[in-house]
Protein backbone atom coordinates (compact mmCIF):
# COMPACT_ATOMS: atom_id res chain seq x y z
CA UNK A 1 0.00 0.00 0.00
CA UNK A 2 1.17 3.35 -0.77
CA UNK A 3 1.02 7.08 0.20
CA UNK A 4 -2.57 8.01 0.77
CA UNK A 5 -4.62 4.59 1.21
CA UNK A 6 -1.30 3.64 3.46
CA UNK A 7 -1.92 6.80 5.48
CA UNK A 8 -5.60 6.50 5.81
CA UNK A 9 -5.75 2.72 6.37
CA UNK A 10 -2.50 3.29 9.51
CA UNK A 11 -4.99 5.99 10.58
CA UNK A 12 -7.57 4.04 10.98
CA UNK A 13 -6.09 0.97 12.64
CA UNK A 14 -4.56 3.78 15.18
CA UNK A 15 -7.72 5.99 15.93
CA UNK A 16 -5.88 9.01 14.48
CA UNK A 17 -7.89 11.31 12.07
CA UNK A 18 -6.60 11.22 8.62
CA UNK A 19 -4.09 13.98 7.13
CA UNK A 20 -5.71 17.35 6.45
CA UNK A 21 -6.74 18.18 2.68
CA UNK A 22 -3.84 20.49 1.96
CA UNK A 23 -1.44 18.01 2.90
CA UNK A 24 -2.81 15.17 0.60
CA UNK A 25 -2.59 17.87 -2.43
CA UNK A 26 0.65 18.95 -1.71
CA UNK A 27 1.82 15.47 -1.36
CA UNK A 28 -0.12 15.02 -4.81
CA UNK A 29 2.10 17.94 -6.21
CA UNK A 30 5.23 16.82 -4.76
CA UNK A 31 4.97 13.65 -6.35
CA UNK A 32 4.06 14.95 -9.87
CA UNK A 33 6.94 17.70 -9.72
CA UNK A 34 9.22 14.56 -8.92
CA UNK A 35 8.04 12.24 -11.90
CA UNK A 36 8.67 15.17 -14.21
CA UNK A 37 11.89 16.13 -13.06
CA UNK A 38 13.29 13.81 -10.29
CA UNK A 39 17.03 15.55 -10.33
CA UNK A 40 15.55 18.97 -9.97
CA UNK A 41 13.43 17.86 -6.95
CA UNK A 42 16.58 16.18 -5.36
CA UNK A 43 19.07 19.08 -5.51
CA UNK A 44 15.96 21.51 -3.99
CA UNK A 45 15.77 19.15 -1.37
CA UNK A 46 19.53 18.55 -0.59
CA UNK A 47 19.71 22.22 0.37
CA UNK A 48 19.57 23.27 3.74
CA UNK A 49 20.29 26.62 5.19
CA UNK A 50 21.65 27.95 8.61
CA UNK A 51 18.52 29.00 10.44
CA UNK A 52 18.21 31.24 14.14
CA UNK A 53 17.21 29.57 17.29
CA UNK A 54 13.69 32.01 16.60
CA UNK A 55 13.02 29.99 13.30
CA UNK A 56 13.67 26.44 15.20
CA UNK A 57 11.41 27.54 18.18
CA UNK A 58 8.55 27.78 15.42
CA UNK A 59 5.23 25.54 16.06
CA UNK A 60 5.33 24.21 12.23
CA UNK A 61 8.21 24.94 10.14
CA UNK A 62 11.16 21.37 10.30
CA UNK A 63 13.96 22.20 11.41
CA UNK A 64 17.16 19.91 11.66
CA UNK A 65 20.36 19.98 14.54
CA UNK A 66 23.60 19.03 12.63
CA UNK A 67 26.35 17.88 14.86
CA UNK A 68 27.74 21.00 15.74
CA UNK A 69 24.47 21.90 17.41
CA UNK A 70 23.43 24.28 14.56
CA UNK A 71 20.04 24.30 12.93
CA UNK A 72 19.24 24.42 9.39
CA UNK A 73 16.07 24.18 7.53
CA UNK A 74 15.38 23.14 3.92
CA UNK A 75 12.64 23.14 1.42
CA UNK A 76 10.54 19.82 3.04
CA UNK A 77 10.86 21.45 6.43
CA UNK A 78 8.82 24.82 5.37
CA UNK A 79 6.19 22.84 3.26
CA UNK A 80 5.65 21.17 6.79
CA UNK A 81 5.43 24.71 8.08
CA UNK A 82 3.01 25.86 5.98
CA UNK A 83 0.70 22.54 6.27
CA UNK A 84 0.46 22.00 10.34
CA UNK A 85 2.31 19.32 12.48
CA UNK A 86 0.13 16.23 13.55
CA UNK A 87 -1.12 17.29 16.75
CA UNK A 88 -1.52 14.32 19.02
CA UNK A 89 -0.17 10.57 18.93
CA UNK A 90 3.33 8.73 18.69
CA UNK A 91 4.15 11.23 15.70
CA UNK A 92 3.10 14.84 17.54
CA UNK A 93 4.18 17.56 16.36
CA UNK A 94 5.86 15.85 12.71
CA UNK A 95 5.11 17.56 9.68
CA UNK A 96 2.53 16.02 7.26
CA UNK A 97 4.37 15.33 4.17
CA UNK A 98 7.11 12.54 4.44
CA UNK A 99 9.83 12.37 1.32
CA UNK A 100 10.83 8.53 1.01
CA UNK A 101 14.48 7.93 0.02
CA UNK A 102 16.22 5.01 -1.41
CA UNK A 103 19.82 5.06 -2.01
CA UNK A 104 19.65 8.67 -0.80
CA UNK A 105 17.34 9.65 -3.59
CA UNK A 106 13.58 10.60 -2.99
CA UNK A 107 11.18 8.24 -4.99
CA UNK A 108 8.27 9.56 -3.24
CA UNK A 109 5.99 11.64 -1.09
CA UNK A 110 3.51 10.63 1.57
CA UNK A 111 1.34 11.73 3.86
CA UNK A 112 3.23 11.12 7.71
CA UNK A 113 1.40 8.54 9.58
CA UNK A 114 3.39 6.00 10.37
CA UNK A 115 6.97 5.83 10.78
CA UNK A 116 9.58 6.48 7.66
CA UNK A 117 11.60 4.05 6.62
CA UNK A 118 14.09 6.69 6.29
CA UNK A 119 15.05 9.30 8.35
CA UNK A 120 12.98 12.49 7.31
Amino acid sequence: MRGLARAVANAAINGMKGPPRQAVDAVSALNEALRADPLALQQLLAVRAPCTEELGRHPSVQVGQEADGSLTVGVLGLINGCLGVIDGGPLAEWGWVTCVLEDGRPVRFECTLTPPTVAR
